[in-house]
């Protein structure tokens, strides 16, 4: 492997910036899986890696932490060059998808286990560990074996063994994707609640949207090795680039629209009405037919198929009222301010 040993000039890393990333790009023989990548995560920050399996999400987060060596590129953590520094000296705590507690070992020990590694008195460890814990919600559980935990509460251990360290930069690799629908949102709102009291600088991995969007200041979203989208989770969730970030992010309704393009319209924006009725201001509206409805209890569903110079398209959107039978003639209205542009992915651009 070749890594860059020059350091990165003092005005291309902010001043706040605890991990900076520079050109960074990893190579496991068959192509890169992260390709040229600058990325800067600040101080306190609650960034998410956002993106679907295999876009290069854990391989950076890997490096970052010291278990990958790039194939090129800078790793600076608080301005030092840390390509060549083994993981145990970066001061960085890692919460992984498999909780990788040890079996063995009580509660309290596992997360002081650390602690007695990097040689901290007794009586402060001691003292880390029952604030670790108590943060957590797990204080009254420090004698108990992880075997005598639930999926939760041991990923609440991972969690506590890692900030007792009081690293740098906290990682959290799909820490949720192990447990039921239920936990997932109780112990999302525990790990945003976890990083406001703590300040710690955090960066999650994860390929659900709604975990990302829940707790992130700032998403950064992957498409093949690159960032294809990064902002806050009302920028980029509203106001998505590309098709791909549109499609990722639940945008169903993404089709080359007369005059403007490649454009994209969620469908909750969108409302299918029968064809006579009148198209309100601000707003464009397509002829159609309707396909089907779904009752969804408070609302329907409808799909409308829309032919348009480049073909047939199939547009969802919310039933108007009177409901349009399957079949009849409608109306596909598009409010001007939910009408998204987009532009061309970067593999269709190449």
């Amino acid at each position: 492997m070749t890594t860059s040993a020059t350091a990165a000039p003092e005005s291309a890393v902010a001043a706040d910036a605890v991990v900076a990333l520079r050109g960074i790009t990893r190579d496991f023989g068959s192509g890169p899986v992260v390709r040229d990548l600058d990325l800067t995560v600040r101080r306190g920050e609650f960034m998410a890696l956002l993106g679907p399996s295999g876009c290069g999400k854990t391989t950076l987060l890997r490096m970052i932490a010291g278990y990958l060596e790039p194939t090129a590129g800078q790793i600076l953590i608080n301005g030092s060059d840390a390509v060549r520094t083994p993981p145990r000296l970066r001061n960085i705590g890692m919460v992984f998808q498999s909780y990788a507690l040890f079996p063995h070992m009580s509660v309290t020990e596992n997360v002081a286990f650390g602690l007695r590694m990097r040689k901290v008195a007794r009586a402060e460890r001691a003292r880390r560990v029952r604030e670790a814990l108590d943060l957590v919600g797990l204080g009254d559980l420090g004698d108990r074996r992880p075997a005598q935990l639930s999926g939760g509460q041991q990923q609440r251990v991972a969690l506590a063994r890692a900030v007792v360290l009081r690293p740098d930069v906290l990682l959290l690799d799909e820490p949720l994707s192990n447990l039921d629908a239920r936990l997932r949102v109780q112990l999302r709102d525990e790990l945003a609640r976890v990083q406001r009291e703590t300040g710690l600088t955090t960066l999650l991995v994860t390929h659900d949207q709604e975990e990302a969007l829940a707790v992130a200041d700032r998403i950064v979203l992957l498409q093949g090795g690159r960032i294809a989208q990064e902002g806050s989770p009302r920028a980029v969730f509203e106001r998505p680039r590309s098709r791909f970030v549109a499609e990722f992010l639940g945008y169903e309704n993404v089709f080359e629209l007369p005059g403007r393009g490649l454009v994209a319209v969620r469908p909750e924006h969108v409302e299918v009405v029968p064809a006579d009725d009148p198209t309100p201001p601000h707003a464009e509206a397509l002829a159609g037919t309707l396909v089907a409805t779904t009752y969804r209890g408070t609302y329907s569903t409808a799909t409308a198929v829309v032919p348009l110079p480049g073909g047939d398209v199939r547009l969802q959107g919310v039933s108007g009222s009177p409901e349009p039978a399957p079949g009849s003639a409608v109306r596909v209205v598009l409010p001007e301010a939910a009408i998204v542009a987009l532009t061309p992915d970067p593999e269709e651009s190449e």
